[in-house]
């Protein structure tokens, strides 16, 4: 388990900081992949290692073998600290650009700053701010000159207008009241968190449960259960190379609430065969739990990597490890509730109504993901957007003001830049 903490978090740590911030679901989806088409072959290679040779001690000297081939493979790794500074350097930019942006879109605005005078009841060299969600952009207005001609001076270069940012972006938070901040003010995050525990809450049921629920349950042979139980994570496994990547173009809510919806209908159907034609399995079970399985399995690979995708879309780059690291423990956790209260459950009411039971908790994050979770930054307009604003003149038009770096460092477009935009 302490290895697993390390080794899983580090690898997506690592591959996230590679690809990039418009490739974070390609970076999980590939990463999940690996890890569960491999769980898939290796449950199959056990499963005749132990047939062949017993429990002990062969199938262990394969496991040492598979872990000093693992440790051996990590030498050539490089870290993506500098990557990851590179990142945030830009995402900063990013702001920084588009507030000046809006600044200048106001400053243009006649009526805006008449508006502006007669709010702050002043008449000579004045100080004004842009308000933002927790930041300020400090400009100042002159005027009104001979000509009743109000108007705005900008600080000339980024070194003043961070001297004039009271939230000035080289001042971060603290990891823990970042932390905080991220499960105390940020839906997303925390819908995400709850979604992700849900998911293993599921699969800590599911992978304790599936061989007695085939083998013993309903009397199928050991090469049908052996089937049954390496069909979901094959299936699971293979289908995340093209979800993820796909949440990166379609946006992650998409696959979010089709991929629980499609595990709550599948951990449903589990319960029917059983209901309808009794305990002895036949041709009828194993169909209809194939096709739970393979329904299972590619609605888990849609939520799966969008998931952790989604995560590290609300946070900065430099504050990327705490948050993945504590939404992978809320999410790992759920195999730990999963398998203690479904155990228990199973236990007082059977296997049947405890796959209804895991079908209305995953209900329950479908809905959070679809009223809840309202995500505002897309990877793929993140790149549109700083790609935009680097090739366009100063005053050229931005493609979507409201895209930000970050969910923790959220800006709003103003009223007034939202009422004149089109205009512009």
């Amino acid at each position: 388990g302490f290895s697993q903490g390390l080794l899983g978090s580090a690898l997506f740590f690592l591959l996230i900081d590679l690809m990039g911030p418009t490739r974070r679901g390609i970076a999980v989806g590939l990463g999940e992949c690996t890890i569960y088409v491999s769980t898939a072959l290796i449950n199959i290679l056990a499963g005749k290692l132990a047939t062949e040779y017993g429990y002990r001690p062969v199938p262990f000297y394969v496991a040492t073998a598979f872990s000093i081939i693992g440790l051996v493979s990590t030498y050539p790794l490089q870290d993506t600290l500098a990557l990851v500074q590179v990142e945030q350097s830009n995402s900063e930019k990013l702001d920084h650009d588009m507030r000046m942006k809006y600044a200048r879109m106001a400053s243009i605005q006649p009526s805006v700053l008449d508006e502006e005078r007669e709010l702050l009841k002043k008449d000579t060299f004045e100080s004004w701010a842009m308000s933002t969600e927790g930041s300020t952009l400090m400009s100042y207005r002159t005027g009104p000159d001979e000509n009743g001609k109000v108007s705005f001076r900008f600080p000339d270069d980024e070194a003043t207008l961070n001297e004039n940012d009271d939230d000035s972006i080289a001042e971060r938070d603290p990891p823990l009241k970042t932390l905080m901040r991220l499960i105390v003010e940020n839906p997303n995050y925390t819908s995400l968190c709850f979604a992700g525990l849900v998911m293993n809450f599921k699969d800590g049921f599911a992978w304790g449960s599936f061989p007695v629920f085939f083998s013993h349950e309903h009397m199928l042979s050991d090469s049908h259960t052996d089937m049954l139980v390496a069909l979901y994570p094959l299936c699971w496994g293979f289908a995340q190379a093209f979800t993820g990547a796909l949440s990166d173009h379609f946006g992650r809510k998409l696959f979010l609430v089709a991929g629980t919806a499609s595990c709550a209908i599948a951990c449903a159907l589990y319960a029917v065969p059983g209901i309808l034609w009794g305990a002895q399995g036949d041709y009828r079970h194993v169909g209809v739990w194939i096709f739970c399985d393979v329904l299972l399995g590619l609605g888990t690979a849609l939520a799966y990597p969008a998931l952790q995708a989604g995560a590290a879309d609300e946070v900065d780059p430099v504050n990327r490890g705490l948050a993945l690291g504590f939404y992978r423990f809320v999410r790992d956790f759920g195999y730990v509730i999963g398998a203690l209260v479904c155990g228990s459950l199973q236990d007082a009411v059977g296997y049947e109504w405890t796959f209804i039971f895991v079908a209305l908790v995953m209900t329950v994050a479908l809905l959070f993901m679809a009223l809840v979770y309202k995500p505002t930054f897309d990877p793929h307009d993140f790149e549109s957007v700083h790609m935009n604003m680097q090739a366009s003149p100063p005053f050229g038009s931005l493609r979507d003001p409201d895209v930000s770096s970050s969910a923790s460092r959220r800006r709003r477009r103003p009223e007034y830049v939202n009422k004149y935009s089109d205009s512009l």
